[in-house]
């Protein structure tokens, strides 16, 4: 029972938004005689009233309208035009008054129709929005294009069959591009390419009656094109009167068709050209690997002779090295002459192999090359000779000089006192010669 008196009423608010909700949903096309234009300066909207034309008691409909669908629309409405308009209906809340709401307007009959055609072409061509003096090339090679034009129709199937494969960049917005409701659609495309990178943009449709093309004699449109930053290029299938806004294009053709075959033309032209050209460049590839071919093969010879003699001086280094430190007790004795017997005289004949190796090399590039070893060589050198140093100054016959000895037990060095017991001989090597101890205390400090 409390659910019930819940809904026993509505507001005047609540009620008008169901009914605004329905509305709507009930879109329609209207045709009538206009009357009592009633245009605000200033305001976002305008009122305007229909009624059936020759009646005697005629049905009347009072319309608002929104100042931008109108200028859309591109008609200059008077008292006694002929239009269909297409919307749906609202109650404005603040007044209860019930009016409809076009969003379209458009005109009735192909004389009507004509009559605008001629009356706006006249006012563009007067302003030079024709003119071949504003009208740019379309560029040669195009390679990044935008194309509007509905993707339901066979005008999108008949361009992508006839464009041709020279790797072009192909940015497509989906249009309607029939009737009033096409106008805001196209009109949002095209200022949607002005934000893309494209070297041209191209509209396209089949063909059509007058009424059918209403869209592309629109005013706001036409404008667009006119002032687009690329070069516009336009298909329209239609013989019978060129729209404006192709005449407001910088090139149009006939069909969708043959803009695909403009864009194709220049590319095609220079398809020969292309081939002859990458035939010159290998001719001239293949003349200068053979001029060059006995200069890089000697270059390559001397490098080759030259590293195998310094890595066979580098191999006679470490077989030295290998037998100079077979043992501890063997460095100790020798680590003085090892140092300047093995290093030195390799690096020496190593640098006179370079010095050698570099006056007879002739090529700049092998040279180059070859410049690049000796820096990692020059390197090598400055390490080697750290080392030297680092093994001179740790050498333990240096430290038996100061004073010191070294204490062993069966060839191990001895480290702690745990290492022995009383009894146990031990032998005692000092800077110059050795003798052996009986353990007699031992002491744990």
């Amino acid at each position: 029972m409390g659910t019930l008196l819940k809904k026993e009423f509505l507001t005047i608010n609540e009620y008008l938004n169901s009914v605004n909700s329905q509305l709507s949903k009930i879109e329609s096309r209207i045709i009538g005689e206009v009357m009592e234009v009633q245009l605000y300066p200033g305001r976002s909207y305008l009122f305007f009233k229909i009624k059936d034309k020759d009646e005697d008691n005629p049905a009347m409909l009072t319309c608002m309208m929104w100042k931008r669908d109108y200028e859309i629309s591109g008609l200059d409405l008077k008292d006694g035009l002929e239009i269909i308009i297409s919307g749906s209906a609202s109650v404005h809340k603040p007044t209860g008054r019930f009016s409809f709401v076009p969003k379209t307007i458009e005109l009735v009959g192909e004389g009507a129709l004509k009559v605008a055609y001629e009356r706006l072409k006249a006012k563009l061509q007067s302003e030079g929005l024709f003119d071949d003096t504003r009208k740019r090339a379309i560029p040669l090679y195009p390679n990044k294009i935008g194309l509007i034009t509905s993707k339901g129709g066979a005008v999108l199937a008949d361009f992508s069959t006839n464009i041709g494969k020279f790797g072009y960049k192909i940015s497509f917005i989906d249009s309607r591009v029939e009737g009033q409701l096409a106008t805001e659609e196209l009109l949002n495309s095209i200022k949607t390419f002005r934000d893309k990178d494209i070297d041209v943009l191209v509209i396209i449709r089949g063909g059509g009656s007058m009424e059918s093309f209403l869209p592309f004699n629109n005013e706001v449109l036409v404008r667009e094109v006119a002032s687009f930053p690329v070069p516009v290029l336009v298909g329209i299938g239609h013989e019978k009167d060129v729209s404006l806004l192709a005449l407001a294009s910088d090139m149009m053709v006939s069909t969708p068709t043959a803009v695909a075959n403009f864009l194709n033309e220049s590319w095609e032209k220079i398809e020969p050209t292309i081939t002859v050209s990458e035939q010159k460049i290998f001719r001239k590839f293949q003349n200068t690997i053979q001029e060059n071919k006995d200069c890089i093969r000697n270059g390559l010879d001397t490098m080759k002779n030259a590293f195998q003699s310094i890595f066979s001086d580098f191999s006679k280094a470490q077989e030295s090295l290998k037998i100079g430190f077979k043992s501890i007790k063997d460095q100790m004795v020798d680590i003085d002459r090892r140092v300047g017997g093995a290093f030195i005289p390799v690096f020496r004949k190593i640098n006179f192999s370079i010095a050698n190796v570099r006056s007879n090399i002739a090529n700049s590039s092998v040279k180059e090359i070859f410049e690049g070893f000796i820096n990692i060589k020059d390197k090598a050198d400055i390490s080697l000779v750290s080392y030297q140093k680092q093994i001179i100054s740790n050498d333990p016959k240096r430290q038996l000089k100061l004073g010191y000895s070294i204490v062993m037990k069966n060839g191990k060095i001895l480290k702690t006192t745990s290492q022995i017991q009383k009894g146990d001989i031990v032998n005692v090597g000092l800077s110059e010669g050795t003798f052996d101890s009986e353990v007699v205390i031992i002491k744990n400090n």
